[in-house]
């Protein structure tokens, strides 16, 4: 029979490998931004700019916080 001291140890060991865990997951996704994050959301007039000199296809996203379709798609369909 496991005593009770027994199992509060246990229980120790438990929370803090999940901390451990935790913590290991926030220093991994807390990476600072680079430069090609930043060169994916551009002013309308640098867009323009670029399309003067490239002929390539845009794609504009136009997004709205309160908006359900917004978020229903960003959360199907962009990966950040």
């Amino acid at each position: 029979m496991i005593t009770l001291d027994a199992n509060k140890s246990k229980m120790q060991k438990v929370v803090r490998g999940w901390l451990f865990i935790s913590l290991i997951i926030t220093l991994v996704s807390a990476q600072p931004r680079t430069k090609e994050k930043d060169d994916l959301w551009q002013s309308w007039n640098e867009v323009k700019e670029l399309l003067a000199k490239e002929k390539k296809p845009v794609l504009i996203d136009i997004y709205a916080n309160w908006c359900y379709y917004c978020k229903s798609m960003e959360a199907k369909n962009i990966q950040a």
